[in-house]
């Protein structure tokens, strides 16, 4: 059974996702399209955040026994290049924006 102060401590919780997910998407300029993939970063991020409450540990280094990695964390809303040169994929070097794909 939850109890008022539990609901309070996961509304604050909740509040500083959204917060945190506003100021992403504010700063990356990105369309609202791509909201769900921010609050998902934030998650991320914040679960490997050390925390006061867990005397400078993080959820991740808890669950895991292991400090997080922080060396595959990039920038949100960065821009980014996909390259998966196959023989059913050609890039047109004329027009860098261009890939042209060939659906066999």
């Amino acid at each position: 059974m939850e109890t008022p102060q539990q609901n309070c401590v996961v509304e604050r919780k909740h509040q500083h996702i959204l917060n945190v997910t506003r100021s992403l998407m504010f700063q990356s300029g990105l369309p609202k399209l791509y909201w769900c993939y921010a609050v998902s970063y934030v998650v991320h991020i914040i679960n490997r955040l050390p925390s006061i409450s867990l005397n400078g540990k993080s959820l991740y280094e808890i669950l895991h026994d292991t400090p997080p990695t922080y060396m595959n964390l990039k920038t949100f809303g960065s821009l980014c290049y996909a390259s998966t040169l196959e023989p059913s994929l050609t890039l047109d070097l004329g027009n860098v924006f261009s890939l042209v794909i060939k659906i066999e």
